[in-house]
């Protein structure tokens, strides 16, 4: 197989599974939003952010570089390298997360009379300390060794049955009257389970046929950890952005809020399901085609990507933006409705993101992916910014317009950078001006067929407006030529570019 053809197939397994196990995970938010008030839910969710954040001490970066090390060794045949780079990594992992427990324990009692201000986020806190830490630390290691070994396909069955598995004993639990403690038992064995099957199916397929004798073969320790450095700067920066508004809002303001506003970040995220796919698949292709100096080949994928992404967001966007009471009424209940503001400026944020990813990916096929870590950096100070200022007055309303000053800001410095370094990058500015007019097309007839259609069953209604409204929307895409049978004969042959 091709790298092409292999960079294809593999992101077609990896998009598949992040649409399934985003979708689940969807339907998991959705199952606690009915069972739990809005202050359980905004609690939960309150701690599990903060522990997604703090975590990054026990890793410090050192995944990524078990995987390009990793990689590097397998791809060199220098199995007792690797061995060794497998003990090295549980170690460093074990040492930090040891320090990271102790670290839960002092700091428990502090934290839920000060930051979460409820006794009972005490014994929450902890049991979620203890869980994150296997998580990150055994748990994840199956994951690590797939993505080194590149098996996507165990690598995409992993992650979907670990979502399922954790979905149904959330149920169980939940039918059981376990509460607030539901999740957190769920995502413990629902992560406990497949990782241990997994573990034998990777040690079977992968692990027996590097087995050796030599188990302490030296590395060079300085150069992983300076690499583990570099990436957990940027995976923290990445974090901050992602998770800040949920922090903060919890020390600024209330944990009813907090739980509105996790309600809005899942909905406007739903936006992403539908550009993963195309955005993982071609991506790869742009690290080749510049360094072959293919640059008219490059721009023509670079004005896809942007293109097809428009094309494929706006009408998801749109239904967000302009009817998000609709949308939370349909998809939660009446107690969510203050998180609707929310939703809308938290949508056209979803949007940004969506081609501030695919600006940082081409950056790293530009070989400038120091340009990403300056970016994200400054994005990041740029949003606590905003929050601190925001959050104070307008609560999740605030922390909503801080994450899309800050996508904004970023998509800007992103697409910047692309231009100096891409100086043939000529953007169709015709093409997506009339994508942006068929999706006005879209809008007004949506919001025509609402006011004239009525149907008793509000789900029915939806369905059709919504299908009437999307087939007039894929014809005006033609009609204004945004979309042609060439262009989608050019990403055909995109697919199938050789090495």
């Amino acid at each position: 197989m091709s790298l092409k053809r292999k960079l294809i197939s593999g992101g077609i397994w990896i998009s598949g599974a992040t649409v399934i196990t985003a979708a689940l995970a969807f339907l998991y938010r959705l199952l606690l939003i009915q069972n739990l008030t809005v202050y359980e839910y905004g609690l939960f969710y309150s701690i599990v952010t903060f522990f997604l954040v703090a975590t990054t001490m026990i890793d410090m970066g050192i995944s990524p570089a078990f995987q390009k090390f990793g990689s590097e060794f397998l791809s060199k045949r220098k199995n007792g390298k690797f061995n060794s780079l497998i003990n090295y990594f549980l170690r460093y992992k074990i040492r930090n997360g040891i320090l990271f427990l102790i670290l839960v324990l002092l700091s428990s009692k502090f934290l839920s009379s000060y930051y979460f201000r409820d006794v009972a986020a005490f014994y929450l806190f902890i049991a979620l300390g203890f869980v994150y830490f296997f998580i990150d630390i055994f748990f994840n290691f199956i994951n690590t060794l797939l993505q080194t070994f590149q098996d996507q396909k165990l690598y995409s069955f992993y992650e979907v049955v670990k979502i399922i598995v954790q979905l149904l004993l959330l149920y169980l639990f939940l039918l059981f009257g376990f509460g607030i403690w539901s999740p957190i038992f769920a995502l413990f064995i629902g992560n406990a389970i497949p990782s241990f099957i997994f573990y034998f199916l990777v040690k079977a397929k992968h692990l027996e046929k590097i087995k050796t004798k030599i188990t302490n073969v030296s590395l060079n320790y300085a150069r992983i950890k300076k690499f583990a450095l570099l990436n957990v700067l940027f995976a923290f920066g990445v974090y901050v952005l992602n998770y800040t508004d949920t922090i903060m809002l919890t020390a600024l303001r209330n944990l009813e809020e907090v739980g509105l506003y996790n309600v809005a970040v899942p909905t406007a995220k739903l936006i992403l399901f539908f550009s993963s796919a195309f955005t993982l698949i071609l991506i790869p292709l742009t690290a080749s085609l510049y360094s072959k100096r293919k640059f008219e080949v490059m721009n023509k994928l670079v004005n896809v990507l942007y293109k097809l992404n428009i094309v494929l967001l706006l009408p998801i966007a749109m239904i967000l933006i302009v009817y998000p009471e609709l949308v939370i009424r349909v998809l939660f209940t009446d107690k969510y409705l203050p998180a609707a503001k929310a939703l809308s400026i938290l949508s056209l944020s979803s949007v940004l993101s969506v081609f501030f990813v695919i600006n940082t990916h081409i950056l790293i096929g530009l070989e400038k992916a120091k340009s990403n870590l300056r970016i994200t950096s400054i994005g990041a100070i740029f949003n606590i910014g905003l929050n601190l200022f925001l959050i104070p007055i307008y609560g999740l309303v605030g922390a909503a317009l801080s994450t899309l000053f800050g996508y904004s800001l970023m998509s800007i410095l992103s697409f910047r950078a692309i231009s100096r370094k891409f100086k043939e990058l000529t953007i169709d500015f015709k093409g997506i001006v009339y994508s942006i007019v068929s999706g006005f097309i879209f809008l007004g007839t949506l919001n025509l067929l609402k006011n004239y259609l009525e149907f008793s069953n509000i789900w029915l209604e939806t369905i059709t407006v919504v299908g009437i409204s999307g087939v007039i929307y894929i014809a005006s895409l033609f009609i204004l030529r945004v979309v042609s049978i060439n262009q989608i004969n050019d990403i055909i042959n995109l697919y199938k570019l050789k090495n």
